[in-house]
């Protein structure tokens, strides 16, 4: 194998940007819903915030779930097709999964990275233990505080309590040596406590930590919206803390600056939208508890097919995600088709689209000048 093939073979994921629609490979991350369901309020959640009303995920919608057969089915096509990496995430939380437990062992058997994103309220130490045993990759946790009283503030439906068993079970997995990332989202309930959350980020032995800005829902959230006062003075106090060395990364940090430097959080992110190209077509897929496969974290109003009733690689390298694929990469987001997506309000896969961009710069000239000749490339890299 020439040096030009290797390289494709070890790129496959992003060589169909150059097609501006075809995908050779699976995608590197799925993150899957594998539950609806979740026993946390925080404020600003599209699904559980009280402040919806009555559109709070309830009823059946709330208890759905991926079986742990549709689960295997689904792992077993995302191995085949050269995925490498799964976040169990969602709408709910995947520890009120009653399988959560089994589903993250038959990930990692089938060998590949598993990162879990969770309020971790239902941890426990036995299930820390379980995951250590089993070769967990990463764990996420959702806090948006840095005392007791802002975690209540932020969680309504929560006490000081929990806030500290949180606390002391961060410290245990820290103890365990299991890698966690600390997520923070910044409204004008919280924004005073950044430098205290980088703090205890760094004290309960944290890998990172993450800030974002809410992303409001009009008319229903709208009470949590930064001020123009307060917009600047977290604005300063990020641009204080991404200038000084911590113990830990401060994930991420440019994209919430990028957010809050526009007149408004919504010119933030249309000018971060469109300065980076949107190939998340080829690098990422989101399954949502209901069975739906939707191209990005907020294309839950545009699924592009659904498991109960096709497989996952059939609705992969299908026609309807080849045209995701190619308007996404070549039309802004102000395009009728993105309208169910509002890519403009908030976008939480810029990181992706920035990982893709970086890989796709530093790629050997050799490599390029190769790509011209496009049609080549169905010869050398077929799909698997």
């Amino acid at each position: 194998m020439n040096f030009i093939q290797k390289h494709f073979t070890n790129n496959k994921d992003i060589l169909g940007v150059y097609t501006k629609k075809i995908a050779f490979k699976g995608p590197e991350l799925a993150s899957i819903d594998i539950t609806q369901n979740c026993n946390n309020s925080c404020i600003g959640c599209w699904c559980f915030s009280q402040d919806l009303g009555t559109e709070i995920i309830q009823g059946e919608q709330k208890l759905e779930k991926l079986s742990v057969d549709l689960m295997d089915r689904l792992t077993t096509d995302l191995v085949s097709m050269g995925t490498l990496r799964v976040n169990l995430s969602g709408g709910g939380d995947p520890l009120m999964h009653p399988d959560f437990l089994p589903i993250c062992q038959m990930i990692k058997k089938k060998g590949m990275s598993l990162n879990v994103n969770t309020s971790f309220v239902l941890m426990t130490k036995r299930k820390l233990d379980f995951l250590k045993d089993i070769g967990i990759d990463h764990i996420h946790v959702s806090l948006w505080a840095a005392t007791p009283g802002m975690y209540v503030k932020t969680h309504p439906t929560m006490t000081k309590k929990v806030f500290l068993k949180l606390v002391e079970d961060m410290h245990y997995m820290h103890s365990l040596r299991i890698k966690f990332n600390i997520y923070n989202v910044l409204s004008n309930v919280n924004y005073t406590e950044t430098e205290r959350m980088v703090k205890l980020a760094e004290d309960v032995g944290a890998e990172s930590m993450e800030f974002t800005i809410m992303d409001i829902i009009p008319g229903k959230t709208d009470t949590y919206t930064l001020s123009g006062e307060q917009k600047d003075e977290l604005l300063h106090q990020l641009r204080k803390l991404r200038g000084i060395d911590h113990k830990i990364k401060l994930w991420n940090i440019d994209d919430a600056i990028a957010r809050l430097e526009g007149k408004t959080i919504r010119e933030g992110n249309m000018h971060l939208v469109d300065r980076i190209p949107c190939r998340i077509g080829w690098t990422y897929v989101r399954v949502m508890s209901n069975g739906n496969v939707v191209p990005c974290c907020k294309g839950h109003n545009k699924p592009l097919g659904n498991l109960h009733s096709t497989s996952f690689r059939t609705i992969w390298y299908g026609h309807t995600y080849n045209q995701f694929r190619n308007l996404s990469l070549t039309k802004k987001k102000n395009h009728p088709y993105f309208k169910p997506f509002d890519c403009y309000r908030a976008c939480d896969n810029v990181v992706n689209n920035k990982e893709t961009m970086y890989r796709l710069e530093k790629m050997h000239p050799a490599v390029k000048g190769a790509l011209k000749g496009i049609a080549l490339i169905p010869i050398m890299v077929s799909k698997e």
